[in-house]
């Protein structure tokens, strides 16, 4: 009892208003090189990092954070040692044109502020947080259900609007394809509704928007609001890019409730735009991209022009018509205005494409590839466009991209999460209570399978899947190079490390580990044999295709040697998870 009134008070006096935290004790600063994990990028949205210190080198309220070449940087205390001091620091650095190979982060005497000007605002209206990162205001409503209801540039062009989440769901499946005609199946439209939102983290490089909701049935359906989500927007100082982290808790009813598309949407205004000045762009294999406008001027029976035609692949504004050869600028109500474009990756090996003029009329074949980037443009070359993407796209597949509306005067760009062009989620038990309905059975069943199978255990209540994704906002329609390498930004986002050997000396990860030797013996040996591990490892996830919304990041751990394929089917010896 001593023990916990002892331990109590030590607690409640870390709390005190009058505690004096100690004061850096340390000799100087101490500066610290952080480089980027694998190649410098091309590109830098903006990012975070942490750092660790040494126990009793720096503390709270008497250290400051700097960056050896000015650049602004964003500071916070992530964890704390016994004794106080600082052990793990936060800290962000806003988009630059100049991207270095790596940057040198100083701790030193003084307060804990963020260094530089500040170049980002974060204001209140009531009824929505808007944030300016200098090249973007972003708006985010607190009640209603738009997460975003307006993306502007600095120049007061609104590029995006209604950004919201879109969930389909049905009542069962057709376990045989003859059971269509006597199917008694509904269909649930949704979309998001806003519980609460937050500005979770701000400063003068990095803000952090938190939106919490569920989602709402549309049309006047028969279903509760569900699956909720939290969605975090992450925002940098001179940026017109943001970073978003998707959730999703399944709190349905496995046998009632089948999930088949949920989706990121958003409105991009068109008016004003020239068909053929509006421009559809669809990441394919590697840095490759479909390139087409609504109104394509390219491969006709006359020839506008190599000056247009060049104009309108290249994502400018073409001229203007009446320079134009006379016989097609007298003849353009004749050529097709191709409304909707959609990319389907329904396996980790294959996408299709498609596009038509608009509802009503068939689907025009466009050919598809194997591995798609996961990036989609909608936009014109004066009005500008948003481009949105999500990361790891093909290896989560059932995922897919849309373009919808892109002849009318406010266009639709939906990334697909989960596609509802996929069968639908099922995450029924894959087999019945099989008479396991003692603990006897259940445990004797436990000797054979190796799955601790229990009443109230065969459930996905509770499961939860987290995306990211990312948006791009244009003044006007990018250059293929560039919307190529948001896509490998979108896949890869750039991280910010410090070096191993600074990490071990700090002991801020304990003192367990050690770093790679070449000295021979037994530690040489572990060494080689975790390498050839993790490398093995990291060969079965393509070999096996441990692909898809689920199982995506999850490993099987035993092995049936005499099939020579993992026990996938067998229990508890299938996904590790």
């Amino acid at each position: 009892m001593s023990f916990l009134f002892t331990a109590g008070l030590a607690f409640s006096s870390l709390l005190a208003p009058v505690l004096t935290l100690p004061t850096n004790t340390s000799t100087g600063p101490e500066s610290v090189n952080v480089s980027w994990l694998g190649r410098t990028p091309s590109y830098n949205s903006g990012t975070t990092f942490g750092l660790p210190w040494g126990e009793g080198r720096f503390y709270p309220n008497s250290t400051q954070f700097s960056l050896s070449d000015g650049t602004p940087l964003q500071s916070w205390i992530t964890s704390y040692w016994r004794d106080g001091s600082v052990k793990w620091t936060g800290h962000a650095i806003a988009e630059s044109d100049n991207v270095h190979d790596q940057y040198v982060v100083t701790a030193s005497a003084g307060s804990m502020h963020s260094s530089q000007s500040p170049g980002l605002q974060v204001s209140d209206s009531g009824e929505a947080y808007a944030i300016d990162t200098g090249e973007m205001t972003v708006t985010f409503p607190k009640t209603g259900d738009a997460l975003v209801s307006e993306i502007k540039s600095s120049a007061g062009k609104v590029l995006g609007q209604n950004g919201r989440l879109v969930l389909h769901s049905q009542s069962g499946v057709v376990e045989d394809p003859q059971d269509k005609a006597n199917s008694s199946i509904d269909y649930f439209n949704f979309q998001s509704n806003i519980d609460n939102v937050t500005v979770s983290d701000k400063g003068p490089v990095r803000a952090l928007i938190t939106v919490r909701g569920s989602h709402q049935v549309l049309d006047s359906g028969s279903h509760g609001d569900w699956l909720p989500f939290v969605v975090r927007f992450y925002l940098y100082a001179n940026s017109k890019a943001i970073r978003i982290v998707h959730s999703l808790v399944y709190d349905g009813d496995a046998n009632e409730d089948f999930i088949s598309g949920v989706g990121l949407r958003f409105d991009v205004p068109l008016e004003g735009e020239e068909l053929y000045n509006r421009h559809i762009r669809l990441a394919g294999l590697e840095r490759g991209l479909l390139n087409e406008a609504v109104k394509g001027l390219t491969g006709l029976r006359r020839d506008p022009g190599e000056e247009v035609r060049n104009a309108q692949f290249e994502g400018k504004k073409t001229p203007a018509v009446d320079t134009w050869d006379t016989r097609v600028s007298s003849r353009l109500q004749y050529i097709p205005s191709w409304n909707d474009y959609s990319l389907d990756q329904l396996s980790p090996d294959g996408f299709t494409l498609k596009k038509r003029t608009e509802a009503g009329q068939s689907w025009v074949k466009i050919p598809g590839s194997t591995r798609s980037g996961g990036l989609a443009y909608l936009g014109g070359a004066t009005v500008g466009g948003l481009a949105v993407g999500l990361r790891d796209f093909w290896k989560r597949y059932p995922t897919g991209l849309d373009v919808r509306n892109a002849a009318s005067d406010m266009g639709e760009l939906t990334v697909w999460i989960y596609n509802p062009a996929a069968e639908p989620l099922d995450l029924r038990p894959y087999h019945d209570e099989m008479g396991l309905d003692t603990y006897e059975g259940q445990l004797d069943a436990l000797e054979i399978t190796y799955e601790d199978w229990e009443p109230g255990f065969a459930t996905p209540f509770g499961i939860a899947r987290t995306s990211e994704l990312f948006v791009y906002a244009f003044d006007q329609t990018p250059t293929q190079e560039h919307l190529s390498e948001l896509t490998e930004h979108t896949n890869y986002p750039p991280v910010l490390h410090a070096e191993p050997e600074y990490i071990h000396q700090t002991q801020a990860l304990g003192n367990y580990w050690d770093l790679p030797s070449n000295a021979g013996g037994l530690a040489a040996k572990i060494e080689s044999n975790m390498a050839f591990l993790n490398e093995f490892y990291q060969d079965q996830i393509e070999d096996r295709r441990w692909y898809g919304f689920l199982d995506y990041g999850d490993f099987m751990h035993t092995y049936d040697e005499d099939r020579h394929q993992w026990r996938y089917d067998i229990g508890g010896y299938a996904w590790d998870n």
